[in-house]
C-alpha cells in the first residue's frame, strides 16, 4: 500500500473511534458539497437529502497482470487503487472554438469486465476503511448513475441489475450487470477529453474516477458510488455527447446519483449523410434545476416509484439468508422481486477478501 494511502487509512481508523453516539453518526464525516446541495434544493425533489460527500478515488486497472475475478486478492485490489485520485478539471468552455470535427481515430476497444469492471469492493473499501463510513449507518450501496432510473421506471431499459448483501451486515449492494465493449476513440470520449483540456486524439489507458456520497432517499440511507467525468470548483460534473431526445428522466437522476450540480452537453451535427456526423456544433451548461424542470411531472411521479421499489427491495433482502446474488425483476403489477442467481457472486470477491478490505 502507498504511504499516503496508509496514512489515510490510519486516520480513518482513529476517526471511527471518535464516533460514539448514534445521534452524531454522520457529524464527523465531510458535509455535502455546497453547489450540489443548493442546486438540489432548487428542484422539486422531496425524497433526496445529501448527508456527506466522501470525495473521489481513482481505479487504474492493471490490464497486463491481473487474476480472474474469482481469484483476486485484497492486495491486487489495493494495487490498482489511488485513494486520492480526482477527475480532470473542466476548462473554460469559452476557449473552445466551434464547430469542431472530431478525427476518425484508430479503435481503442476494451471489454467491460474485470479489471475494467466488477470492482465494487474497491469503492466500499475506500468509503469504510479510508473515509470512515460505518456500514451499520446505511441501508444500501448503489453503483453507477442508472440505478435510480431503474427503480423509477421499473427497469424500462431491460438491463440486468443484481443485488447482494455484504457479509455480516444487512446492507444491500445494487449494480448493473452488463457485458459490452467501449471504444475510447469514439466522439463521446473525445468530447470528454476536449472539455478537460486534453488532446482529443490522446491514446490513453482506461482509468476511472468514482465519486462517493451518502444521501437519504426517503427513509433509507444510501451510499452512491458512480463514475464522474470532470471536476469544477472541487465538485463532480457530468459530461455527455448524447442526444437529449433520449434523456427523459434518466439524465437528471444520473446527476443526482453522481452528485453533479451541472451537466456539460455537447450537441453534435445531426446530418445523416455527411462528413460532419462527428462534428461538435455547440456546448451548453445545464443545471440540475433545469434538468428537473424539463421533466418535472415525470420526476414527481418517479419519486413515489423509487420509494416503493426501495421498500420492496429492503423487505425482500432482509429475509434473504444467503449472501448470494439476486436479480432485480419487476412483476406485471410493478412490484420489485428478487430472483436468486446460481454460481459465485459477480458483485463481491471471496469472503476473506471482503473481510480484509471492508470495515463492517
Amino acid at each position: 500500500m502507498r504511504s499516503v494511502d496508509l496514512v489515510d487509512e490510519l486516520s480513518a481508523s482513529l476517526h471511527r473511534q471518535c464516533l460514539g453516539d448514534d445521534q452524531g453518526k454522520f457529524c464527523k464525516l465531510p458535509p455535502p458539497t455546497k453547489r450540489f446541495k443548493e442546486e438540489l434544493d432548487k428542484t422539486g425533489f422531496t425524497i433526496f437529502k445529501p448527508i456527506s460527500d466522501l470525495g473521489f478515488y481513482e481505479w487504474e486497472p492493471d490490464l497486463e497482470d491481473h487474476s480472474q475475478l474469482g481469484d483476486i486478492s485484497a492486495n491486487e485490489i489495493k494495487r490498482q487503487l489511488h485513494v486520492r485520485g480526482k477527475p480532470a478539471r473542466l476548462i473554460n468552455l469559452r476557449t473552445i472554438r466551434l464547430p469542431i470535427s472530431f478525427p476518425d481515430l484508430s479503435p481503442q476497444i476494451y471489454e467491460n469486465k474485470y479489471p475494467l469492471a466488477r470492482c465494487e469492493v474497491a469503492g466500499i473499501h475506500v468509503a469504510t476503511k479510508v473515509r470512515g463510513l460505518k456500514l451499520t449507518d446505511i441501508d444500501f450501496v448503489f453503483f453507477g448513475g442508472s440505478t435510480l432510473s431503474m427503480l423509477a421506471t421499473q427497469n424500462e431499459s431491460q438491463k440486468t441489475y443484481l443485488v447482494t448483501k455484504i457479509p455480516g451486515t444487512s446492507v444491500g449492494i445494487v449494480a448493473k450487470d452488463e457485458n459490452y465493449s467501449f471504444n475510447l476513440a469514439d466522439p463521446g470520449f473525445q468530447f470528454e477529453r476536449l472539455v478537460t483540456g486534453r488532446p482529443v486524439d490522446e491514446m490513453e489507458e482506461p482509468t476511472f474516477v468514482e465519486h462517493m456520497q451518502v444521501m437519504e432517499v426517503g427513509v433509507y440511507t444510501i451510499l452512491f458510488i458512480a463514475k464522474v467525468d470532470a471536476l469544477k470548483d472541487g465538485e463532480p460534473v457530468e459530461v455527455t455527447f448524447s442526444n437529449p431526445f433520449y434523456w427523459d428522466i434518466k439524465q437528471c437522476l444520473q446527476c443526482v446519483s453522481t452528485g453533479s450540480a451541472i451537466l456539460i452537453h455537447g450537441r453534435k451535427n445531426r446530418e445523416n449523410d455527411g462528413e460532419h456526423r462527428g462534428r461538435l456544433d455547440s456546448i451548453s451548461i445545464k443545471t440540475l434545476r433545469r434538468l428537473y424542470e424539463a421533466k418535472s411531472d415525470k420526476l414527481k411521479e418517479a419519486e413515489g416509484d423509487i420509494v416503493r421499489s426501495l421498500d420492496d427491495l429492503k423487505q425482500q433482502l432482509d429475509v434473504c439468508k444467503d449472501c448470494k446474488d439476486y436479480e432485480i425483476i419487476f412483476s406485471m403489477e410493478g412490484h420489485l422481486e428478487l430472483q436468486a442467481k446460481s454460481g459465485s457472486s459477480k458483485l463481491l470477491p471471496s469472503s476473506n477478501v471482503v473481510d480484509a478490505l471492508i470495515v463492517v
